[in-house]
Parts: structure tokens; C-alpha cells; sequence
């Protein structure tokens, strides 16, 4: 049990921390393509900019973005110049890893139990 706390301890920091990249990279970082994804967004009804919805939302937006793409699930926001794809792709990579990291705890915890039971 406190392995599987601190696995999700460990899970939910790592997000946190890309999510403040992705969020930061949505601010301040460099464009090739002159926009980035905190641009333009709609979150009021009308196409707007992130900035009009507020720092909790756009942080919020990027945590969910960021979990979304670790899970390999869909989401509306999507990177809109080279430095964005960058950084998506390799959450990507990043998420199948998680993925296989979590089946191989489960299945070891699991293998451990049974040898236990023996």
C-alpha cells in the first residue's frame, strides 16, 4: 500500500511539474510560428485569449492536457508551433512508459502476493 501511495505521489508531482512546463511554454516560450497555445482558446463561449480566463484555468487546462496525453486520451488543446510539439511528442513517450510502469507494479504486486499465498 505505501508503495502505491508513493507511486501516485510520484505520478501526480511529475504531472504537476509538466504541466508548469507546458504552462510556461504557453506563455513565454519561443514560437517559430509566431502563436502559441495559450493564444487562442474558447472558454467563455467565444474564441479567446487564455489569458481572459485566468491563471487557474489555464493551469488547470494544462494539467488536463498533460494527463490526457500521458494516458494517450484526446484532448481540444493542441501545440501550434515546433517547441510545443516537441514537448508533446515527448509526453508521448513519456505516457507509454508511465503506462507500461504501471502494468509491470500491478503485475508485480500481484506475482509477489501469489509466491506469498505458496
Amino acid at each position: 500500500v505505501a508503495q502505491a501511495i508513493h507511486l501516485c505521489s510520484l505520478s501526480f508531482l511529475t504531472m504537476h511539474i509538466l504541466s508548469c512546463v507546458w504552462y510556461t511554454m504557453g506563455h513565454r516560450g519561443p514560437t517559430n510560428t509566431g502563436i502559441r497555445w495559450l493564444d487562442e482558446v474558447t472558454c467563455t463561449g467565444a474564441t479567446v485569449s487564455y489569458q481572459v480566463c485566468g491563471r487557474w484555468d489555464e493551469y488547470l487546462t494544462a494539467f488536463h492536457f498533460v494527463l490526457a496525453v500521458m494516458t494517450l486520451d484526446g484532448f481540444h488543446v493542441e501545440p501550434v508551433n515546433f517547441l510545443e510539439r516537441l514537448f508533446a511528442s515527448g509526453l508521448l513517450v513519456v505516457g507509454l512508459a508511465f503506462g507500461a510502469t504501471i502494468v509491470a507494479f500491478t503485475s508485480a504486486q500481484f506475482v509477489k502476493t501469489i509466491m506469498q499465498k505458496q
